[in-house]
């Protein structure tokens, strides 16, 4: 291993805002946001355990805005949270005439700037494994208090990723870095754990693909079985959990 390839990149969070504040600004990027091409999947998942339509949805960690226009297409009342200023500006210029959207803020750290149980639904798709190591714990904590008692924190993530296979070297520093800015990879277990540290109640932590079915599944499932092949490791783990409280 080359002395450039042991050095791994310090995130900051001056790091982590200028990055993706250039994915943002970036429009040959959209096609790559998870939330762009899934997150109508992710809905429909989320939706099978915890209907949406009547209540109000906010996503934190909304980027420009493509979890929102899911959301808005579905006749869901929703607002969106970010540390990216280019982000929030985004999200504000797409849907600031819509009679659905709360408006978008941008966040600068934590406390966040937001009262107790004032949310009924806070959202977070692939979010969690951007936090930074130090803020964590606190901002998972920080979620749960912003959520209203008997409402609801719901979280999709990369299930039990291989950080390694999506770091490259910056040329120019030398640095080591996830290039989606990836700082944990997490586990079923792992994440019911975090979120039960916070005082929610978990209803659902469970591996799962976010797509649509196919008519093949069932007989591809049987081949494998037939030759005793494993079954492909789900790669999302989507995470549903209550405020203890009156709904």
């Amino acid at each position: 291993m080359t002395d450039a390839a042991a050095r791994e990149l310090r995130w900051t969070p001056e790091r982590v805002a200028r990055l993706w504040d250039y994915y943002s600004g970036n429009r040959a990027y959209d096609a790559q946001y998870f939330s762009r091409h899934s997150g109508a999947y992710v809905l429909e998942a989320i939706e099978r355990q915890l209907p949406l339509t009547g209540r109000h949805v906010v996503d934190f960690g909304c980027g420009p805005g493509f979890m929102l226009e899911h959301l808005l297409a579905r006749g869901i009342r929703c607002s969106g949270l970010d540390f990216s200023p280019a982000s929030v500006d985004a999200a504000r210029a797409r849907f600031g005439g819509h009679a659905l959207f709360g408006g978008a803020t941008a966040l600068k750290g934590l406390p966040l700037p937001l009262p107790d149980d004032g949310i009924d639904v806070l959202l977070l798709v692939e979010v969690i494994e951007h936090i930074l190591e130090d803020d964590f714990a606190p901002t998972l904590r920080e979620l749960a208090r912003v959520v209203r008692p008997g409402g609801h924190l719901v979280v999709t993530v990369p299930h039990a990723e291989d950080l390694e296979a999506s770091k490259t070297l910056c040329p120019d520093c030398g640095a080591v870095f996830h290039r989606w800015q990836h700082q944990r990879s997490i586990t079923a277990p792992a994440l019911d754990a975090a979120m039960r540290a916070t005082g929610l109640a978990t209803l659902v932590c469970t591996p799962t693909m976010f797509g649509p079915a196919s008519v093949l599944d069932p007989l591809r499932r049987l081949r494998r079985r037939l030759r005793g092949t494993p079954e492909p490791v789900p790669p999302h783990l989507l995470y549903i959990g209550r405020k203890a409280g009156a709904a």
